[in-house]
Formats: structure tokens, sequence, C-alpha cells
């Protein structure tokens, strides 16, 4: 991914806890971009040259479901679905051939709770969390 894909406005912002400790979105090392008017044309355009979601679904490896939850906005337990990340939409793309991810803007987890997209979360230290753990090895 060179930089021009991801057209990042701010870096990673750090949170600090009192003790000192890294605390960040548990989505930190990945980006998204808001599902717009756009996005919904661009799966669409993906129908129009496969034929069926079904067709869309088997060549980029991506569920059903999923297409269907990004298309409708809504995740499968009912919640609005605001954004689709760089990495499914990158295979999206890749796999059909249809549409550039160069056309999307994509931000971090942090920017998208400030512009007011998804709530806060608890953050995760990277310190003592489990799941980083895995990473490092």
């Amino acid at each position: 991914m060179d930089a021009e894909t991801v057209r990042d406005s701010t870096p990673n912002r750090k949170r600090v806890t009192a003790g000192g400790a890294r605390k960040l979105h548990p989505s930190h090392r990945e980006r998204y971009t808001p599902i717009t008017d756009e996005v919904i044309a661009l799966l669409e355009q993906m129908k129009r040259e496969l034929n069926t979601w079904r067709d869309v679904s088997a060549v980029s490896g991506t569920r059903l479901k999923v297409l269907r939850s990004i298309r409708h906005r809504k995740h499968a337990n009912g919640k609005d679905r605001h954004t689709i990340s760089l990495t499914v939409l990158d295979r999206l793309i890749t796999t059909t051939g249809v549409g550039d991810l160069r056309d999307f803007t994509f931000f971090t987890p942090e920017d998208l709770v400030d512009m007011g997209i998804w709530k806060d979360v608890d953050k995760v230290d990277i310190k003592t969390d489990s799941r980083w753990e895995e990473n490092r090895r």
C-alpha cells in the first residue's frame, strides 16, 4: 500500500493514560471510508459487470451477507453500518476489476470518532492485551 492509496490527513494518534501506557482504538491498524452513494454505485457497477451478487461474492471471496450489509448500510444485527474497510474495498476492486481504490479517501478509527461517524470505544492497552502478542511474533 503506497502513500497515495491512503490519503490520511492525520497520523495515527496515540492515546496515553495516566500510567503512561499507549492506548489505541482496537481497529487502529485498519483504514476505513464512509459508505457513500459512490461506494453503493461501485457495488452496483460490479453487479452489472458480473450479472449477479452471487458472482460478485464468488469472484471476490466476500460473503453475500457482507455485500448485502454494505449495500443496505445495516449489519446483520440491525445496527447501522457506516464504513467499509480499505481491505474489503481493495479486495472487491482488485478481484472484480471494477473501480479504483484511489477514488476514495480513507480514515483512521480515531478520525471517524472525531468526525462523529463512529462512537468512541474503550481503547486497548497494547502492552497488556493478548491480541497484540500474536501480532508481534
